[in-house]
């Protein structure tokens, strides 16, 4: 309870203007961290009104609940002030994914019909659900790494939010842009093959220059090449690229024996 306290008294101080908003918002977090709590509103209702005896109208309930004013930046940010020692050797790890929440309900914000990359031979490919972009701390805890969320936003489709529309990648690029300026130190962001693109490191270089690093996973297919040969100048465009050395996957084979733990030599201070 300690613990609760020294977070939630620095959330609610950001409810200036309604001191009952902010206490009402801290019994919502409180119900939520039961265990005996589902995941649906009408349920967290309940838990309020009986066990922490907050007198609340169903009315007034969900109206905070949809409530579009809540400071929500603010809110992560007293958040992020929190994190006792969020740098991992220097800097900031951070990672960044998104997830799908099928639902059953037609009039549940953020809706739509998204790819599933994990279905199975009897699921449909297209999936009535929320789109959750998120970027999170990397932090290493007792040797194993741990994921804290720090940002997230629902990604829509173009057809469905046109004037507001964004990719994940410029959701993605838009959240660490906020927390690289709130902390001010270098950057490590770990994606999968998919984010790993020009789009997403460009703007990110342009922003932070040297402090941003990318750490990612290559196709097995992808093809590699040696370094650029020196421009001649003969007749035709200059080589962009050096002699083909393979792909990925071949390369593996033969670089094997002497690979490393990329995990371990981060952890050991030698992944720079």
């Amino acid at each position: 309870m300690f613990i609760l306290k020294s977070i939630f008294d620095p959330i609610q101080s950001e409810f200036q203007k309604s001191q009952y908003r902010g206490k009402l918002f801290i019994v919502i977090l409180l119900s939520i961290l039961l265990p005996a709590v589902g995941s649906r509103s009408s349920q967290l209702f309940l838990i309020i009104k009986s066990v922490f005896g907050f007198r609340l109208t169903r009315r007034r309930f969900y109206i905070m609940m949809a409530s579009p004013k809540l400071p929500w930046m603010s809110l992560w940010q007293c958040l992020w002030k929190l994190i006792p020692s969020p740098l991992t050797d220097g800097r900031l790890v951070l990672a960044a994914d998104d997830s799908i929440n099928p639902k059953t309900g037609k009039r549940i914000h953020g809706c739509d019909y998204h790819y599933d990359h994990a279905d199975k031979v009897n699921q449909a490919k297209y999936v009535w659900s929320q789109n959750i972009v998120q970027v999170g701390l990397l932090k290493s805890i007792h040797g194993r790494f741990v994921y804290l969320p720090l940002s997230w936003c629902f990604y829509r489709l173009q057809k469905s939010n046109n004037k507001e529309f964004k990719t994940k990648i410029e959701q993605v690029i838009d959240m660490v842009l906020i927390i690289y300026r709130f902390f001010k130190c270098p950057v490590l962001l770990v994606v999968d093959n998919w984010f790993a693109c020009q789009t997403l490191v460009k703007p990110l270089r342009k922003e932070m220059k040297t402090k941003f690093h990318l750490l990612s996973r290559l196709r097995t297919n992808a093809k590699l090449y040696d370094k650029c040969v020196p421009q001649y100048s003969g007749r035709g465009r200059p080589r962009k690229y050096g002699e083909c050395i393979g792909n990925v996957k071949g390369q593996g084979k033969k670089l094997k024996k002497k690979s490393k733990n990329t995990m371990y030599l981060f952890m050991a201070g030698s992944g720079r």
